[in-house]
């Protein structure tokens, strides 16, 4: 988000987690997070999983991030976050949750993206 609130809710969802706040970032928007982990991996020739639960979000076209970006990844979709084993690369977790702030965990998971339609996203890392 860039704004000094955002370090202090970054700060406090760290904190919430066990975790240091360089590894908890927010963004303004939904998209960001996602495409950071994808251009990083992409660059480090490191595989990714997007596991997500239900389904992926409207505006996440998976073809045409492909098509256009060049991107590599895999899309599967799970029940809940218990359902993801490991994977060789990254794995990226969409919950289908309702409070941005609340996280899960679980040892094969590398990244948790929570989204709000009006706040953006916050990516937990782990």
């Amino acid at each position: 988000m860039g704004h000094p609130l955002s370090c202090v809710l970054e700060w406090t969802i760290a904190h919430l987690y066990d975790t240091k706040a360089k590894n908890v970032i927010s963004f303004s928007s939904r998209t960001a997070p996602i495409f950071a982990v994808l251009r990083k991996n992409l660059l480090s020739k490191k595989r990714t999983q997007i596991a997500y639960v239900d389904s992926l979000p409207n505006f996440f076209k998976s073809e045409v991030i492909k098509n256009i970006y060049g991107y590599n990844f895999e899309v599967t979709q799970v029940n809940n976050i218990n359902d993801i084993t490991k994977f060789d690369g990254s794995t990226i977790f969409i919950p289908k949750q309702t409070k941005i702030h609340q996280f899960e965990y679980n040892q094969y998971v590398d990244f948790v993206i929570n989204m709000d339609e009006n706040y953006g996203s916050i990516i937990l890392i782990h």
